[in-house]
């Protein structure tokens, strides 16, 4: 069970040269790894038809049981 945010900081729908988005997420595994969480960006620029986007995660944690 879990969820994550997401939020546009620069989107190119709205005329800005890149899309950015900053996201957090948190996870709880009930068998397995139990709770973890990460925060993150999420980068990209539309070249023609081809989106290349780069993902970065700021800080993740999994805690082991």
């Amino acid at each position: 069970m879990g969820g994550e945010v997401r939020f546009a900081v620069l989107d190119e729908d709205a005329k800005a040269p890149a899309s950015l988005a900053l996201s957090a997420s948190g996870y709880y595994m009930s068998v397995g790894d139990g709770p973890w969480a990460r925060v993150g960006a999420d980068l990209s620029i539309r070249l023609g038809s081809v989106a290349p986007a780069a993902d970065h995660e700021g800080y993740g944690q999994r805690e082991r049981q």
